[in-house]
């Protein structure tokens, strides 16, 4: 009997698009276990990606604690090629699939992707870099790449901040963002 509600329960949280921890994933590039979720179709890694490339990432303020923390910022160039083997960036569509998910926007969406522990994304405030390199918004705002360009200068991302929004919108190239990857099931 127990193992039947167990498993209702399940299929009733699966068939809601809900996720949940599926389990952990080790970067075999440099051995950093990172925690994953399912949403949808897609696993996503429910931490920002930590994986020091020769260029186009920085850690905030170029403090090593900070990327490890949390993660590096990436161009949208450098993002383009930074997953592991087997994972990719996200799309745009897989953002709006995320929100749709959560079945919301704004306030609730943020409550689901920052503080709320069961749905699973963990979102920190990991700040951005701008094309100048100057810092913005650590424990602030965080902004994750797509693979998707908008134009020549600007492609798409999520937006969290601390005022409780969550967006998708366009972000310059030039800019660094932090990036979750995510592996199709």
């Amino acid at each position: 009997m127990n193992r039947f509600i167990l498993f209702s329960v399940f299929l009733f949280l699966t068939s809601y698009g809900y996720s949940q921890q599926v389990g952990i994933f080790t970067d075999t590039r440099d051995n950093k276990t990172y925690k994953t979720i399912a949403i949808e179709k897609s696993i996503w890694m429910a931490e920002n990606l930590a994986y020091k490339t020769d260029n186009g990432c920085r850690a905030y303020e170029d403090i090593l604690s900070n990327g490890e923390k949390y993660g590096y910022l990436y161009s949208y160039e450098a993002a383009q090629n930074v997953c592991p083997d087997g994972w990719r960036l996200p799309t745009k569509d897989d953002f709006d699939i995320l929100l749709k998910t959560i079945g919301r926007r704004g306030r609730q969406a943020f409550d689901s992707l920052v503080i709320s522990k069961s749905f699973g994304f963990s979102a920190l405030f990991s700040g951005v870099f701008f094309s100048d390199y100057e810092f913005y918004g650590i424990h602030v705002t965080t902004m994750f790449w797509s693979s998707s360009s908008a134009n020549d200068k600007e492609a798409w991302a999520m937006g969290i901040d601390y005022i409780n929004t969550v967006t998708i919108g366009k972000g310059r190239k030039d800019f660094g963002y932090s990036v979750r990857c995510v592996l199709d099931k």
